[in-house]
């Protein structure tokens, strides 16, 4: 459906012990795509660049992203495929591996 509220998509680069080592968060599409002006159905490509921390140590961290209110900094509610409610509001992406 319509979106009243215009969310941020907050990414992380995360350690074992959940500490953020990088993040980006941003309207969508750069800026420049708020939530408020997309379309029922629509899928928006949103592609981000994650800046590592240059004191984060070499190692594997996990991604995570989500959204939320940057009025609230409430998190818009996130579902697994079966429609759970995931811990935390934000979906885990791929491990990837710091190198120093």
């Amino acid at each position: 459906k319509k979106m009243e509220t215009s969310y941020k998509v907050f990414t992380h680069l995360l350690d074992a012990q959940n500490r953020i080592w990088g993040q980006r968060d941003s309207i969508p599409v750069g800026g420049t795509y708020p939530t408020t002006g997309w379309l029922p159905g629509e899928v928006i490509v949103d592609e981000y660049e994650i800046p590592v921390r240059p004191d984060a140590p070499g190692g594997d961290y996990q991604l995570e992203v989500g959204m939320y209110n940057e009025g609230t900094m409430e998190r818009l509610p996130a579902f697994d495929e079966e429609g759970a409610r995931m811990a935390d509001d934000r979906i885990l992406l791929e491990r990837i591996r710091v190198r120093r």
